[in-house]
């Protein structure tokens, strides 16, 4: 039950984008697993709906079959993600998943829960998602709070430019000169 609700965490969380205490607060019927899309209550009252994958709802349903098996507690309450007492989990709790993964990983550095957040909103960037929609699915009120996902792009654009520059003479087949 522990593997299958970890690895379900940190599949959505990655796949949805949200912070770790908007996790910790969903529930069984927060997650539409037909439509693969998920209600969240985030930060000053925001509401928004937000899509996740094939790989979230796979990891879910994994959990979802294994949930009602704590302790001999059939019905965990509505609370999505549970501890073994069937007690609903905390972000602490998140925040321990999230560190024994990545002790297990090998993976050396600050690695939080956030950081699966940044890379969800850099990924949709770098794959030609816009900053409005990449604003609504963080529940960002401004728009100035998710443009700091765009520093990450800022490197792949110079890099674009550098090898696409039409006056670098170094470059096959350029003729134009500088």
């Amino acid at each position: 039950m522990v593997r299958e609700r970890n690895n379900a965490i940190l599949e959505f969380l990655y796949s949805t984008g949200l912070r770790a205490s908007e996790c910790s607060s969903l529930t069984v019927s927060d997650v539409d697993l037909t439509d693969m899309m998920v209600f969240v209550r985030g930060k000053a009252k925001i509401e928004r709906l937000i899509p996740f994958g094939r790989p979230a709802k796979r990891k879910l349903l994994a959990y979802l079959d294994t949930r009602g098996y704590v302790f001999g507690e059939p019905d965990p309450g509505d609370r999505l993600f549970v501890s073994f007492t069937g007690k609903p989990i905390s972000k602490r709790d998140i925040d321990n998943v999230m560190r024994e993964a990545v002790s297990r990983a090998g993976i050396r550095g600050k690695v939080t829960p956030h950081t699966l957040r940044h890379s969800f909103a850099t990924h949709l960037l770098e794959r030609g998602a816009d900053l409005r929609t990449i604003q609504t699915f963080l529940g960002h009120q401004s728009l100035k709070a998710t443009t700091i996902y765009t520093h990450m792009n800022i490197s792949s654009l110079k890099e674009q430019y550098t090898s696409h520059d039409p006056r670098r003479k170094d470059l096959p087949g350029n003729v134009i000169g500088g």
